[in-house]
């Protein structure tokens, strides 16, 4: 699938995610989530460049998106923490430790290496789901098992991409209207 049709699902799929944080009074959340989607779904295929590695292999599979997942909620920690340090230094003259921090709050460290972890993991997923609607498919299961996962029901160019990132423009772009009236 090209970079027109991964937009388009994206947006689609991120939608009703969008629509739920908005409406719950998180739009930072949801600003953050389509940014992080928009950025790492895409690196998926840069796995061509890496030396010794296939493109559609391990880094298109389910293993694959767990380790994007784990290295994002790790670097969303580590990010948070040296964030909260050197704020804290910089008005205090030292750093302070946040305790108390509610589910809510940006400093809260564990709630924003979660929010790494599903923004890492779905993003490779959404590309995995993308890829699968093509008729190259996807091998979902490796390293573990060859089996390929294909539903030819996008072609891989061509007016169908398009199409996809037209109706996901208008359906994210429609949503987000009507949320915020």
């Amino acid at each position: 699938m090209d970079r027109h049709g991964h937009a388009g699902l994206n947006l689609l799929v991120y939608t009703p995610i969008a629509y739920y944080l908005i409406r719950s009074g998180q739009a930072g959340l949801a600003v953050f989530g389509l940014l992080g989607l928009l950025v790492l779904e895409p690196l998926v295929d840069l796995d061509g460049f890496l030396p010794g590695a296939e493109h559609r292999g391990t880094s298109h599979s389910l293993f694959g998106a767990l380790v994007v997942g784990v290295l994002c909620g790790v670097g969303a920690y580590v990010l948070t923490g040296y964030f909260i340090s050197s704020l804290t230094e910089l008005a205090f003259g030292q750093p302070v430790i946040v305790s108390g921090s509610t589910e809510q709050s940006p400093f809260n460290l564990m709630r924003n290496a979660r929010i790494g972890f599903v923004i890492g993991t779905g993003s490779v997923l959404l590309h995995l789901l993308g890829d699968s609607l093509t008729g190259s498919g996807v091998r979902p299961l490796l390293p573990f098992a060859d089996s390929r996962l294909s539903f030819d029901l996008v072609s891989r160019e061509g007016w169908s991409q398009f199409a996809l990132f037209a109706v996901g423009l208008l359906v994210f772009g429609g949503t987000i209207l009507v949320t915020g009236s």
